[in-house]
């Protein structure tokens, strides 16, 4: 008897032991998700979405229904938010405080991290078009260049 109360003692320790960490770690998970949410990167999962079914829809649009692909989007939405926080936390807490991350949330509720939040869309589908133009121009003078020899 006494060896079945010491194991419950010891088992609730440890539980108390862990409660904190734990609850940390949600206060933690919760604040990375306010601060993807309010810098538009969740959103980026949405955009995603948005451009890879269209392109997954085209490769057997006779075999499959776009009911499947409406459907799947719904599904794969809020999932894909969720598992993104999942992803992205613990890589945060490699590098962020949880102050350092409330301080981002505070900075993204100002005019100006809100107009960034809005504008990063834009500017990485510009960056993005420019990336390429560049990555072009670098492959062209590759091939001269190799041509040469």
């Amino acid at each position: 008897m006494k060896k079945i109360l010491l194991t419950i003692v010891l088992w609730i320790g440890i539980g108390a032991a862990l409660c904190p960490a734990t609850a940390q770690e949600g206060e933690y998970r919760t604040a990375v998700k306010i601060l993807m949410d309010k810098s538009g990167s969740l959103s980026a999962a949405d955009t995603m979405m948005d451009q890879m079914i269209p392109a997954l829809s085209k490769m057997a649009p006779q075999q499959i229904p776009a009911s499947f692909w409406t459907g799947f989007r719904q599904k794969w939405e809020a999932k894909s938010r969720e598992r993104l926080v999942d992803i992205y936390a613990p890589i945060y807490r490699k590098y962020f405080t949880l102050d350092e991350i409330r301080e981002m949330i505070a900075f993204y509720e100002t005019p100006v991290g809100q107009k960034l939040s809005s504008s990063l869309p834009a500017i990485t589908r510009e960056g993005f078009v420019a990336g390429q133009q560049l990555g072009e121009e670098i492959a062209a003078e590759m091939i001269r260049e190799l041509q040469q020899l």
